[in-house]
């Protein structure tokens, strides 16, 4: 944006503005300290010259119109640290994460999406060593992009499938434990075969598990109340 001119705030009347305070959330009282300042600066009949004149005037109110607010608490830390144990032999995806399962101590799994099937369970992971994992609640609807900026990057916010399946160990029949039970997803990002980072979603439902994964790229919002997974 140049600069606003003099035709181009005079058609800034109530629907405009009040456009401004719902579409950005800006507050009633920052667009009145820009009209105070304008005031101060050369009165109420040059408001419009002096913004045309007034460099830091005009940069305030581009900062009003393209939508500048304090960014927004989407993610609440809750319980304790997750500790999880290493491993010593290389994680084959296919061989842990199986539908129909009876062994003991085995989670109860019901169903494995196709692009879970497509782009992780071709996927052998190296072993690793002890991990410490924190859970996060949604606060509000949101989608991928906004959760890893707030968790700090893709790097802080990715996790592995072996750690995903240590989690659903502890709990193989839908025992209470640091994974929702209540139909609600558990979010884990994790790169697929390909390197890229994909949202892995597991929930209790029918029974048993369902395990799907997504892009991050995808237009759908995760749910307020969603849990979601990353490195301490």
């Amino acid at each position: 944006m140049g600069y606003v001119t003099k035709q181009g705030l005079k058609s800034m009347g109530k629907p405009i503005k009040s456009e401004f305070l719902s579409a950005f959330g800006i507050a009633f009282g920052i667009w009145k300290s820009l009209v105070d300042a304008v005031k101060n600066e050369g009165g109420g009949d040059e408001e419009l010259r002096c913004i045309e004149s007034n460099p830091r005037l005009r940069e305030q109110l581009a900062k009003l119109i393209v939508g500048e607010k304090k960014t927004e608490q989407i993610l609440q830390l809750v319980g304790e640290m997750i500790e999880l144990p290493g491993s010593t032999e290389y994680f084959v995806a296919r061989e842990h994460f199986v539908v129909g399962s009876k062994k003991a101590g085995v989670p109860k799994i019901v169903v494995i999406g196709g692009n879970f099937t497509n782009w992780m369970l071709v996927k052998n992971e190296n072993p690793i060593g002890p991990t410490v994992l924190r859970r996060r609640k949604l606060l509000k609807w949101s989608l991928s992009g906004p959760i890893l900026n707030e968790l700090g990057g893709e790097a802080k916010a990715e996790t592995t499938l072996q750690e995903i399946f240590s989690l659903l160990k502890l709990q193989p029949n839908g025992e209470y434990g640091s994974l929702l039970t209540n139909g609600y997803a558990n979010i884990f990002y994790v790169c697929d075969a390909k390197g890229e980072l994909c949202p892995v979603y597991v929930g209790w439902h029918g029974g048993g598990w369902a395990v799907h994964a997504g892009s991050v790229t995808d237009p759908y919002e995760w749910c307020e109340g969603y849990q979601v997974f990353s490195r301490d």
